[in-house]
């Protein structure tokens, strides 16, 4: 909403989790809404990047294994459905301190430790892992104060930050030197 991109497809939906992500028809389209796994199929072989991100939704819930699986779920059907895309895995930005602090779920540490295992993810399925938190994170290792109104959610004004982000650790392809 925020990030003045062009020319992109979004599937986003507030609170959805990794394990629903597959199966919760959110995704609106002239036949009704539609999971992101019909929505990767109706777009077979059109997309070049894919960025995958979820958030604090998964914390706390289930064991690491588990969400492990679900994220080589998704990223072996983006494969399947979007074999020339490059993918890209987002890590998980941390809280503020003080959100830190008043759950533990949320802690920074269990962030940290959650993202470690996306960085492994990545790195066996032969895909980019970006770590936003070298551009969000204080120096107590929590996000920046200034940049959310409830230690989560990113202003808007941030939301330009990550976009620059995303454009300077994107890939540029052969093919897309042709254009």
């Amino acid at each position: 909403m925020y990030s003045q991109l062009e020319n992109i497809t979004v599937y986003a939906e507030k609170g959805i989790q990794i394990y629903k992500a597959a199966t919760k028809a959110f995704i609106n389209t002239p036949e009704g809404k539609i999971t992101i796994a019909q929505a990767l199929e109706q777009n077979q072989g059109q997309f070049k990047k894919v960025y995958i991100m979820f958030g604090l939704n998964e914390m706390g819930w289930g064991d690491d294994e588990t969400l492990d699986q679900y994220y080589y779920n998704l990223i072996d059907y983006i494969k399947q459905t979007q074999p020339d895309a490059v993918i890209f895995l987002q890590s998980i930005i941390h809280v503020t301190t003080a959100k830190a602090a008043s759950n533990p779920v949320f802690s920074n540490d269990s962030i940290d430790a959650r993202n470690e295992r996306l960085k492994e993810i990545a790195a066996k399925e032969h895909i980019y892992y970006l770590d936003l938190n070298e551009i969000f994170t204080d120096e107590n290792n929590g996000l920046i104060s200034d940049a959310t109104t409830d230690g989560v959610h990113l202003k808007s004004q941030y939301i330009l930050l990550w976009k620059e982000y995303l454009m300077a650790h994107g890939i540029i392809r052969d093919d897309e030197d042709d254009d």
